[in-house]
């Protein structure tokens, strides 16, 4: 069998193969080099100032090292917290970017008095005619802080500001820094304000309700005492109609649980079922709003079971007075989402006001459904005779504690 011989490498033929071709690889190394040479001695040095926003709500210690070690359930818990760090994050970064904030800064700094912007606003004033000159330069200055402001960061913010001139860099990074603060203490005061405006108004709203109630149980009071107690208006025909009663109630519960259930699927089927349970969408005043829809919906089933003349003018306000609630904490679930979840599309922020929306509507039909059971109880062990009178009294006395407990709750 025959074999090549195998040829070994010869680096003589290498160094005589760069040494012909020297030229190509020496020239664009110099000319590379030189360019680089000029650029870093003629470009502007740029110059950075950073400002650091910390978490308005500190973390706890024990929390911290959960997140941290993973435990305690802290796999779901961790991810929920930095879920809302990042929501919260992302809404700065927004409102910090957004045009009217930058045009606030612009104005401060003095930056839309600045000569170049403006001859640059003139300029395209002349080009695009019908523009205001004024509206250009303050675009110019958006466009131009937006170039300069960088916001990175998560639980703990840095605002950098880039500029050639370190004492704009520094400015800018300042004055938006404070500008934030300003109007997040200016809308704080002013949701604190408004809630407190609102309180004063229900407090007032139900005092009044709870002084006509005190008159209806003392006059009552008075006229027992001046007669003698008549019959029981407890019969199997009124238990009857109460049975009915909280088998409607209980359908109407069920009905609220399906579409609560379907608007649960509805968010599954969009992926966003992560926000279910963030608790981001509550406040003090969504809350004492879902106790006051609770209570109303006790002073429904008492004003359903009565049958009296004038019941049905008092059933028609109690349903009047939940539909109004029932719209208000629509109204205050919307201006929460939007508040709290910026970053979501209105349609999945939608969904999720549906989602707390239904929950609280399927309870409050479950208040009227047990307190309704509850007359059927009563009704059920009274059947052999209690006074009507007796009745009567009771029931204006659950109503007297019903107004009470309704004024307290917004003092």
């Amino acid at each position: 069998m025959f074999t090549k011989k195998k040829q070994a490498l010869d680096f003589r033929e290498i160094r005589r193969m760069l040494w012909r071709r020297r030229w190509l690889i020496v020239v664009p190394l110099i000319v590379t080099m030189a360019i680089a040479t000029y650029q870093a001695m003629t470009m502007p040095a740029t110059y950075a100032s950073t400002a650091s926003l910390g978490p308005e709500t500190p973390i706890s210690l024990p929390q911290r090292i959960l997140e941290m070690g993973g435990g305690g359930g802290g796999g779901g818990g961790g991810g929920g917290s930095r879920g809302r760090r990042d929501d919260g994050s992302a809404a700065i970064r927004t409102h910090i970017m957004s045009s009217r904030f930058l045009e606030s800064v612009s104005v401060q700094i003095g930056l839309h008095e600045n000569a170049a912007l403006v001859a640059r606003a003139k300029q395209q004033a002349i080009d695009f005619p019908g523009h205001d000159v004024q509206d250009l330069v303050l675009r110019q200055c958006v466009a131009r802080l937006r170039k300069m402001i960088r916001v990175s960061g998560g639980g703990t913010l840095n605002i950098t500001a880039v500029s050639t001139s370190p004492r704009l860099a520094q400015t800018v990074a300042q004055t938006v820094t404070e500008q934030y603060l300003q109007s997040m203490k200016q809308r704080r005061r002013t949701s604190t304000e408004e809630a407190q405006s609102f309180s004063k108004q229900l407090a007032a709203e139900y005092e009044a309700k709870l002084e006509e109630k005190r008159g209806e149980l003392n006059d009552y009071e008075q006229q027992v005492a001046l007669k003698g107690l008549s019959s029981s208006p407890v019969s199997k025909a009124n238990l009857t109609r109460v049975n009915a009663m909280v088998q409607t109630a209980t359908a109407d519960r069920d009905f609220q649980r399906e579409r609560h259930e379907a608007v649960r699927q509805r968010i599954v089927d969009a992926g966003q079922e992560a926000y279910l349970g963030l608790g981001v969408i509550t406040s003090t005043k969504l809350t004492a709003l879902k106790e006051t829809l609770y209570e109303l919906e006790r002073n429904l089933a008492l004003s359903m079971v009565e049958q009296q003349e004038g019941a049905a003018a008092t059933l028609s306000s109690a349903q009047s007075q939940i539909a109004v609630k029932s719209q208000q904490l629509l109204n205050e679930l919307e201006s929460l989402a939007e508040t709290a979840l910026p970053s979501l599309d209105p349609q999945s922020r939608q969904l999720l006001v549906d989602y707390e929306f239904t929950q609280v509507s399927m309870q409050a039909a479950d208040v009227r459904r047990r307190q309704l059971a509850q007359f059927v109880d009563k009704y059920a062990s009274d059947l052999r005779g209690l006074p009507a009178e007796q009745l009567k009294l009771e029931r204006l006395t659950e109503e007297v504690r019903s107004a009470e407990r309704l004024y307290q709750m917004w003092l």
